[in-house]
């Protein structure tokens, strides 16, 4: 436990939209330092995107799976329901995400509701290994975040939608 002690008050404090210190590879190289080779095997297995169920995995990462596949398909039904034409209707955070804004705008949404979720499950974790598997979650977040380029999605989107004369 004083393990992970001294790596969690090391850490950068992480803050929504702010752009993290350090990345995902410097977090998992600095953990790599303090746990032992099962425990970072766990830690680095927490994908943002993984949604396939693993049993062995620690409980706070199969809640954030379940948050996931859920958020997805709500994320879906809600898409089609405006595809046909439906006004979707506005009664929770996801909806309000979805009804507003640019795709970019709704991408971000998103994942502040991602990193909300992983705020709540982080309340009573301080120096253990489901601190630092929602801390690896939080930064991939951020990550994503920043991943973000105005104009190389200008680039691209003018590029699909260029009308080609021949």
């Amino acid at each position: 436990m004083d393990k992970y002690f001294y790596l969690a008050a090391e850490l950068p404090f992480l803050q929504f939209k702010t752009a993290p210190v350090s990345g995902q590879e410097e977090f998992l190289s600095e953990a790599g330092k303090w746990m032992s080779g099962r425990e970072l095997k766990s830690l680095s297995k927490a994908d943002l995107n993984s949604l396939i169920p693993d049993h062995s995995a620690p409980l706070i990462f199969r809640e954030y799976q379940q948050f996931e596949i859920e958020l997805r398909r709500r994320t879906a039904v809600l898409r089609r329901r405006e595809k046909e034409g439906n006004e979707p209707k506005v009664s929770d955070r996801l909806d309000q995400v979805l009804s507003e804004g640019n795709p970019l705008d709704k991408e971000i949404g998103l994942l502040k509701l991602r990193w909300d979720f992983l705020e709540d499950l982080e309340q009573g974790h301080y120096f253990d290994l489901e601190f630092l598997i929602v801390y690896y979650l939080k930064l991939q977040v951020l990550t994503r975040v920043f991943t973000f380029d105005k104009e190389q999605g200008t680039k691209v989107f003018d590029s699909v939608c260029e009308v080609k004369h021949g």
